[in-house]
């Protein structure tokens, strides 16, 4: 899936490809409070011309980025009109859990959300897939310390996704270790992972 982001000159980075299924959204390390309205100008006109699958990424982090209450007043509004679209929603979340599950109980139980790049625990894995969301799990899994492999285990299959993001390894590698931490056919995997995207649909 081709992920892009509006960023504060107004530009879609990067730059419009064809593929079969596209993201778009403001994330949280290129939004100010100056661009803001134009920058989510630009995201309602590209989400009612253009066909996407998914907003975002969008999210929270309390590491990079500008003010926090700010990012939630940015994220609630993305949310919404993903809402409003019927879209999925991509989230980058750093030590933000806690924050995101007071926001979903804003939102209908409909409205579909990942967490892309998941790095939390085994509880968090709970708290998270109960509330409905979906956890994408990177290439930490080719070599996963012991927290990330208790929450691989602790994520139900059916709130489950894998993805590479920038890195340069395969998402068969990918595939190969949850297979294996699964301990699970790798066909198997692969089906159940195509009925969790069908769902999002």
């Amino acid at each position: 899936m081709l992920n892009q982001y509006v960023d504060t000159d107004l530009r879609v980075v990067p730059p419009m490809e064809e593929a079969a299924f596209r993201s778009i959204g403001i994330h949280p390390w290129y939004m100010n409070e100056a661009s803001f309205e134009k920058q989510f100008d630009f995201l309602k006109k590209e989400v009612s011309n253009r066909q996407y699958f998914a907003l975002g990424e969008c999210g929270l982090d309390r590491v990079n980025g500008p003010a926090f209450d700010f990012q939630k007043e940015v994220l609630l509004a993305q949310m919404e009109l993903a809402q409003k679209h019927k879209l999925a929603v991509i989230l980058h979340l750093v030590k933000s859990y806690s924050d995101i599950l007071q926001i979903r109980k804003k939102f209908s139980s409909d409205l579909k959300l990942i967490i892309h790049g998941f790095s939390g625990n085994a509880q968090q894995v709970l708290q998270l897939t109960e509330a409905r969301f979906y956890l994408s799990f990177g290439t930490n899994l080719i070599n996963p310390n012991k927290k990330l492999k208790e929450a691989f285990l602790a994520c139900p299959l059916d709130r489950l996704f894998l993805e590479t993001d920038t890195s340069e390894s395969s998402i068969v590698e990918v595939y190969k270790s949850a297979s294996k931490w699964k301990e699970m056919p790798i066909e198997e995997l692969v089906s159940q992972l195509k009925l969790n995207f069908d769902n999002l649909k």
